[in-house]
């Protein structure tokens, strides 16, 4: 007719299904890039041994498993192993015995010394150091700590030293028997300590210790070493009359 001929279409009704559009796009893509099939498959059979990885289970539970104990090993040997610091209470001091020579004009001090440590750490430590005694200036005595073992959660564990404290210049006898046997009755030493533990192969050095004390001469045990040594019991004139009275105090001493 001439509608077909003049190239016209006409109206479709209802129930007819409209012309569907070309999308121009999706047939450039496919032009361009065009999809590739599947590769056919082989009429082969493969035999797969029972040994083979890829028939076992995943094993997430064993793993699982694994990695929360290595993880709980590890938190324990952190707790357990790392290092506490070591440290030293207030260090007790007493004397154990005081005598005096009056033929020689010397005297012997012997203190007992309680130095209380706390070892926080799991496992035992060693501690070691020196310990020095002072009269005024002038050291009277020390005494080495050779690697005391301290016990673990040590609190406190308490090392027990004696230590002799005579070794004062002859200048500072008359001092010496002047606090002791007049007023105030008493001698004051100043104590100085360095310390260090060792843990695990590791030194560790404590905080120096430097403090005073002092020493009641009455409340003192006495021992006699011969018939010229008086106690400090004695009278006074009993003990420093003779050599000793033939030393001065020194000065800015006291």
């Amino acid at each position: 007719t001439m509608r077909e001929e003049s190239g016209y279409t006409p109206l479709m009704p209802d129930d007819s299904p409209a012309p569907q559009r070309t999308n121009w796009f999706r047939k450039l893509k496919e032009t361009v890039f065009p999809e590739e099939s599947p590769p056919p498959q082989s009429g082969y059979l493969t035999l797969i041994p029972l040994s083979d990885s890829r028939l076992q289970p995943p094993r997430t539970k064993s793993l699982l498993a694994l990695v929360i104990t290595l993880s709980l090993l590890s938190a324990s040997a952190v707790f357990f192993l790392v290092p506490r610091g070591v440290s030293v209470g207030t260090i007790k001091v007493h004397s154990h015995s005081i005598s005096f020579n009056r033929t020689q004009a010397t005297y012997q001090i012997v203190l007992s010394t309680s130095i209380p440590v706390y070892n926080p750490n799991w496992l035992p430590v060693e501690l070691s150091g020196t310990v020095n005694v002072s009269f005024y200036d002038q050291e009277a005595g020390h005494t080495f700590l050779n690697a005391a073992t301290i016990p673990r959660r040590a609190n406190p564990e308490a090392i027990k030293l004696r230590l002799d404290a005579s070794s004062v210049p002859r200048d500072y006898l008359l001092t010496i028997y002047t606090q002791c046997f007049t007023f105030p009755h008493s001698l004051i030493f100043f104590l100085k300590a360095s310390l260090q533990s060792k843990y695990l192969g590791t030194t560790w050095y404590l905080p120096k210790i430097d403090n005073y004390f002092m020493i009641n001469c009455n409340e003192t045990k006495h021992h006699h070493e011969d018939h010229s040594e008086h106690p400090i019991s004695s009278a006074m004139g009993s003990v420093v009359q003779g050599e000793a009275l033939s030393y001065q105090q020194p000065a800015g001493c006291c």
